[in-house]
């Protein structure tokens, strides 16, 4: 039986399998077998001497969080808008900012190069991906501004 909201990884692919048959979920992951596909839908953490194994899902969060780590966020971000993207969302920011400069005034200018980002990427016409990573951008640049000002 599918479940309301599937939280781990693993439970996505047990409930996808439940939605699509094993027949939908093997025409998807062509080259994989129907084995391999049980193996993604055990949970990692408690069953790896059954022979679960870490999932799609799995190794795209270790390859996002390793590019954030190493300083190449931006590129992990892409990555998140693109899965979202795949079905009609975009993927949000954590309401909470931290201020990145030492007083509102430099805050205040730190806005510009981000604005000019999205002003830049809207008027040539670059893909609404990179339209929205500069919107996103600008949109967090801001929240630090208010969250600067806010603190006095």
């Amino acid at each position: 039986m599918t479940r309301e909201l599937p939280t781990e990884s693993f439970e996505v692919f047990q409930d996808a399998r439940d939605a699509l048959g094993m027949r939908g979920l093997t025409a998807i992951f062509r080259g994989h077998s129907k084995e391999q596909l049980y193996k993604w839908a055990r949970p990692v953490r408690e069953d790896l001497e059954n022979g679960a194994q870490p999932n799609p899902i799995d190794w795209l969060c270790r390859m996002f969080g390793t590019l954030a780590e190493q300083g190449a966020r931006h590129i992990a971000e892409s990555g998140v808008q693109i899965v979202a993207g795949s079905i009609g969302m975009r993927a949000g920011y954590p309401e909470a900012v931290t201020p990145d400069a030492p007083t509102v005034e430099a805050e205040c200018l730190d806005d510009y190069p981000a604005l000019q980002a999205f002003h830049e990427a809207v008027l040539g016409k670059q893909p609404q991906l990179v339209v929205n990573d500069r919107l996103d951008a600008a949109i967090r640049e801001l929240r630090e501004t208010a969250a600067k000002a806010q603190e006095g």
